[in-house]
């Protein structure tokens, strides 16, 4: 498939995964209809944009096996395989794929839902993607980060832009949930120094306290590290 529209929605569809997403898929495919086999190479498009968009509360909810259950009420549970035969249950799908990403399409992690917290970033990444025939979702690989912008914001009172440092990554070793951060960030701010070191002025004269009054330029770096679902933010200037 050329050009192949993999995804196309807005958050109102579905507030986990969103965006458009366009791929050139080569797809090997074996098995049966009712539990095909799936091998893929993908390259993502330029241009593609994904929102990744992860609440605790969607955690819990997507970390629950047997959602849904058939149940007699009058006496045992009936599986599914006792109301339709197995020969046209389909049983899902075995897939393996390798996605290839360039810089050239974006993808925006929303930490935060409620403050809007959010990374946004372009880079380089070749991950492995594996769907079993249960739903299980497993995800390898490191997204190098080219450049990007976080959005940082402390509780209302303060939202700050740092732009995110090349070099920084994101990287997943399985379950498609628990990505682990490694990001650095900056921001230049003008502010008066006099905070900072008030404590050792106490025998400064009016000179060296309007000296310390003005504004000079302060670059904060923002480190971002941990797992995605707890990031450990640090700060130093």
């Amino acid at each position: 498939a050329k050009n192949f529209l993999v995804l196309n929605t807005e958050r109102k569809d579905n507030s986990l995964f969103y965006g458009q997403l366009r791929a050139d898929i080569l797809a090997e495919i074996n098995g049966s209809s009712i539990r095909p086999d799936l091998d893929m190479d993908l390259v993502i498009n330029e241009g593609s944009e994904l929102t990744y968009e992860l609440p605790e509360t969607e955690y819990k909810v997507l970390d629950h096996d047997n959602i849904v259950k058939f149940v007699n009420t009058n006496q045992k549970e009936i599986s599914t395989s006792e109301i339709i035969p197995d020969s046209v249950v389909f049983q899902g799908i075995n897939l393996n794929a390798n996605i290839d990403i360039s810089d050239k399409s974006s993808l925006t992690i929303v930490i935060d839902p409620i403050t809007q917290d959010k990374l946004f970033v372009k880079g380089n990444a070749a991950l492995t993607l594996i769907i079993n025939e249960k739903g299980d979702i497993d995800l390898a690989g490191k997204y190098d980060v080219s450049e990007g912008i976080y959005d940082f914001s402390f509780y209302k009172l303060v939202k700050r832009e740092f732009v995110i440092e090349k070099g920084s990554s994101i990287l997943w070793t399985g379950d498609i949930l628990d990505a682990r951060l490694d990001v650095k960030a900056s921001n230049l701010v003008e502010a008066a120094p006099i905070d900072l070191v008030i404590n050792q002025l106490a025998n400064a004269s009016q000179e060296e306290l309007n000296r310390y009054r003005q504004r000079l330029p302060f670059l904060v770096i923002l480190n971002i590290d941990g797992q995605l679902l707890e990031p450990e933010v640090s700060f130093k200037i």
